[in-house]
């Protein structure tokens, strides 16, 4: 995928406004609510990886953990760090870090689908409303789902410039994550299918 190049003082911007953004919202949660961030979920996700580590399924023991199983994918590499000692305050600062850079990729995302669509200043424009948005860091903060939101926006990114096959395979391995990326996948076949058909565009991503 021969992405354009982005200037060090963009980048640079890109990459540390969703940092900023998180730590500002996490810090005004401190302050106002008394605590960081809302770690419910966290800690169902932490029961849900101790029980598939002591052999049962995720939702042994009444742990609400409905999710496919590529959604294990950072969680457990959370786990596995919180291993070194911690318990779950690691698990949650690591699975804090992961989401933090699946937030990062998706703001370049952002960036580079709009240089595509659009002129550089709306590009940048968005990819900073994406970065700074509240909501975005709340649930960086508080769930998983900056992982799956990462996907759908590679499986953009990959079909807008090009690579087809790996837009397709982002929007599967999201189905597999937290279903919704998957609903991609026809629009990702309608784009791709623009200069021939939909028939040929379905055989020729079934034979190569």
């Amino acid at each position: 995928m021969n992405l354009p190049r982005i200037s060090p003082a963009h980048r640079t911007i890109l990459i540390l406004a969703p940092v900023i953004t998180i730590v500002v919202v996490g810090l005004f949660g401190r302050v106002v609510f008394g605590s960081l961030t809302d770690l419910f979920d966290f800690q169902l996700y932490y029961q849900a990886v101790q029980n598939i580590i002591h052999g049962q399924l995720p939702w042994a023991y009444g742990v609400e953990f409905y999710y496919p199983p590529l959604a294990f994918v950072p969680l457990l590499i959370a786990y596995a760090i919180s291993l070194i000692g911690g318990g779950f305050l690691v698990f949650a600062i690591a699975l804090w870090v992961l989401m933090l850079i699946c937030n990062s990729i998706t703001t370049l995302c952002v960036y580079y689908i709009g240089l595509r669509l659009y002129s550089e200043k709306t590009a940048f424009v968005a990819a900073i409303l994406n970065a700074t948005a509240i909501s975005v860091a709340y649930y960086t903060l508080c769930r998983f789902d900056s992982f799956p939101a990462c996907l759908a926006m590679l499986a953009v990114l990959a079909t807008l410039y090009g690579d087809k096959t790996y837009g397709y395979l982002a929007s599967v391995l999201g189905l597999f994550t937290k279903i919704w990326p998957i609903v991609l996948f026809p629009f990702l076949w309608l784009y791709n299918a623009r200069k021939t058909s939909l028939t040929t565009e379905g055989k020729t991503r079934a034979f190569t």
